[in-house]
């Protein structure tokens, strides 16, 4: 979903995004987002925009200790300031990138904890920030409980078993792939 800036009245501009109305559903598919709910406002700050609001996900994940899918809920608050990119001219062959003391000084001046998103051609999109910063949110190593996985001992408790069940074969010698080149026969000429 794309946003054309230009068409933001001053007063602003308020939107209410949902599962039901759908505009983010295709951006959200491949991080498999089962419902989400974005609420934000943009309002033109001459220039620039300032967009405030709130974002709430359900995201399915996998959990890394137990493999069982489970439901990460996602809630992150906004407060980003949208500013045009400028072009970079191309004076040479390569394209040279932005300064650090650009943005060192537009941070100055912003003197709040907001980030800086760029965009372009008068149109933000929408859908392609909400992805981004659902799944920034996400966990490396996610868990089906939460901080904890919920089939932890059960897991324990099997691992265990197993190791007890390999005590009992005894001790091999090398890889078990191995095993069938054992009896094989083979002599140079």
């Amino acid at each position: 979903m794309k946003i054309r800036l230009s068409e933001i009245p001053e007063q602003g501009r308020s939107f209410k995004i949902d599962q039901e109305t759908g505009e983010l559903t295709n951006a959200l598919k491949d991080i498999s987002v089962a419902d989400h709910s974005l609420d934000i406002r943009i309002e033109s700050l001459g220039n620039h925009y300032e967009m405030r609001g709130q974002l709430e996900a359900d995201v399915k994940i996998t959990c890394s200790q137990c493999g069982e899918e489970a439901l990460n809920h996602v809630e992150k608050r906004l407060n980003e300031i949208l500013l045009e990119a400028e072009e970079t001219p191309r004076t040479s062959q390569y394209a040279r990138g932005s300064s650090e003391e650009e943005s060192v000084s537009f941070g100055q001046v912003a003197q709040s904890p907001r980030e800086v998103i760029n965009y372009q051609n008068d149109s933000f999109d929408l859908g392609e920030y909400v992805r981004e910063s659902v799944a920034l949110e996400l966990p490396n190593y996610p868990v089906c409980g939460g901080k904890e996985c919920k089939n932890r001992d059960e897991i324990q408790a099997q691992i265990a078993q197993l190791n007890e069940r390999s005590e009992e074969f005894g001790e091999r010698q090398g890889h078990p792939g191995f095993e069938a080149l054992k009896g094989l026969n083979i002599t140079r000429q």
